[in-house]
């Protein structure tokens, strides 16, 4: 409950920050050696952020669903807000 609320009240979530470690938990399984899918460069999530909001959004990625509704909600408004360094 406590980690929810810290997710619901980021305002303006960073990608250091707030997406970085949800990517390092949930997507680095798959996406460390994927060249410019690679989610640990800012860089590249930034590059495919509306990518990563579609498959946040049809909840497509990871294939196995292991990413909780709020940090998904958290990656969209990292995206919605300017998707942030």
């Amino acid at each position: 409950m406590h980690y929810l609320f810290l997710i619901l009240s980021i305002a303006n979530p960073t990608y250091t920050q707030d997406i970085k470690p949800i990517f390092q938990n949930r997507c680095s399984r798959c996406h460390d050696y994927l060249g410019d899918k690679n989610w640990q460069v800012y860089q590249n999530a930034y590059t495919h952020r509306d990518m990563i909001k579609v498959k946040m959004l049809d909840k497509s990625m990871p294939p196995d669903t292991s990413i909780p509704q709020e940090e998904r909600d958290l990656i969209v408004k990292w995206i919605d807000k300017g998707a942030k360094e």
